[in-house]
């Protein structure tokens, strides 16, 4: 009577689909955009300043809208020497301190 009980109940535990709701809009974004990265070539300009010429290599991921922002430190402008400028994370956009020209 035992083993016939656990056999039931293990069983329609594991017989249970998960009820997922695909309809749900971060969910659903997630799931579509996972793995898919935008990547932007930029440069930070202060030779006018008797500065220098950065470069950086920018990537949004779309699957959680996070940014990560590399600076490519090889001469020859490879990927290989780029070192992390800005961690993966998310970027607050503040409207009100936007400066217009």
């Amino acid at each position: 009577m035992f083993l016939l009980y656990e056999f039931q109940r293990v069983h329609s535990l594991f017989a249970r689909k998960a009820q997922i709701n695909l309809d749900h809009g971060k969910f659903k974004k997630f799931l579509l955009n996972t793995q898919k990265v935008l990547r932007f070539w930029a440069y930070w300009d202060t030779r006018c300043d008797q500065g220098e010429l950065r470069k950086f290599l920018v990537h949004y991921f779309l699957e959680d809208d996070t940014i990560e922002i590399k600076e490519i430190t090889d001469p020859e402008g490879r990927i290989r020497g780029a070192e992390t400028f800005l961690g993966k994370g998310k970027l607050l956009k503040v409207s009100a301190c936007l400066i217009v020209i």
